[in-house]
């Protein structure tokens, strides 16, 4: 009961909130909505209302191009250039949309999760990047000794490729928000291994990016794999099978 009040009380911060940040907004530049008043009252009661990352972080708050920072990029550097901005400037909100999921691509995945994602868009997300920073993936002392590779801004200028010819198989766990999650393996010769994540996220029409990690080996990615999963490693074979050799 408590929790349904909780719950309803939220949703009218919102969209209080909402009206304010509309009100505030100018007609002549929509792009910088989310400086209009109220805009971060939106944010924080969305954030708190909604799904979060495994060990912390939310749902994106933006609405869609043109109103809050979200924009389609048109090639791997200005995902490049977009993780730059993140890490000068962690409390950004901003989306990064990857590309369009192909027909072919979506078949895949519905095989997997049971549910639509025709015309369902990959994207990239500041709480995302922050996430993957804060649980260590881009720190050398704390990946090299687990057998992974540290990230870096390379690596995610890799993500377009990653989605598009990796591996799928059905993620070991769901989201916060209950969907389900895609993992993609996908292996580059000079890069090594790597194991992206992206979660079901209908009410946007996104495979939003939830981490991403790069390993030496299979080995290390079995032994990840059951950390995550608190699975047997009959069960990360079966992942990772058809996926390619580092």
């Amino acid at each position: 009961c408590a929790a349904l009040l909780l719950e309803k009380a939220m949703t009218q911060v919102v969209e209080e909130a909402r009206k304010d940040a509309e009100k505030g907004a100018s007609t002549e530049n929509t792009d910088h909505a989310q400086d209009a008043p109220g805009a971060n009252a939106l944010q924080n009661a969305e954030q708190a209302l909604g799904g979060q990352f495994c060990a912390g972080g939310g749902r994106v708050p933006g609405r869609g191009e043109g109103k809050y920072d979200v924009k389609t990029i048109s090639s791997p550097k200005e995902l490049g250039d977009f993780y730059d901005e993140v890490r000068k400037n962690p409390s950004v909100v901003a989306t990064r949309i990857v590309a369009r999921i192909t027909p072919e691509r979506a078949a895949e995945a519905e095989a997997l999760i049971k549910k639509p994602v025709k015309d369902f868009d990959y994207s990239v997300d500041s709480s995302a990047l922050n996430h993957n920073k804060k649980t260590g993936h881009e720190d050398p002392k704390a990946e090299l000794p687990r057998g992974q590779i540290p990230l870096t801004r390379d690596d995610y200028e890799k993500i377009p490729s990653i989605v598009e010819k990796g591996k799928m198989s059905l993620g070991g766990e769901s989201g916060a928000n209950g969907e389900p999650r895609i993992v993609f393996q996908h292996s580059e010769p000079s890069h090594g291994r790597y194991h992206y994540v992206a979660e079901f996220r209908p009410s946007r029409k996104r495979l939003a990016m939830v981490q991403m990690h790069k390993f030496k080996n299979r080995r290390a990615v079995y032994a990840f794999l059951n950390r995550l999963t608190s699975t047997s490693e009959t069960c990360s074979q079966r992942v990772l099978d058809g996926a390619h050799t580092a």
